[in-house]
């Protein structure tokens, strides 16, 4: 997401809103292992035209996107990840905790 996200902005030419939708691993109806839509994160360009790139990485690419939505397999998802990486993520995280 930090390479997409870089190259958005060096590319200079999105405006408002840029939308990433995070796959993950999951289950079908017969228990079988497929990707599943977990959820989608919103970043404004404004707020990452601000990020000095050099010692950015995604765990607080992370704090600076809005969750937009959130199926239950991405909420698991994205609690399992808060579970050991709250303290890169705390925002994030902080945000995912109100996801209903």
């Amino acid at each position: 997401m930090v390479t997409i996200a870089r190259h958005e902005v060096d590319l200079d030419e999105t405006e408002g809103t840029i939308y990433f939708d995070v796959i993950g691993a999951g289950e079908d109806l017969y228990g079988n292992p497929v990707e599943v839509d977990a959820f989608t994160l919103s970043y404004s360009m404004e707020d990452l035209k601000r990020v000095n790139w050099t010692n950015f990485d995604g765990h607080k690419l992370l704090n600076l996107g809005a969750i937009v939505k959130a199926s239950p397999a991405g909420k698991k998802l994205i609690a399992d990840y808060c579970a050991g990486n709250e303290d890169e993520s705390d925002m994030f995280c902080t945000s995912a905790d109100q996801l209903q």
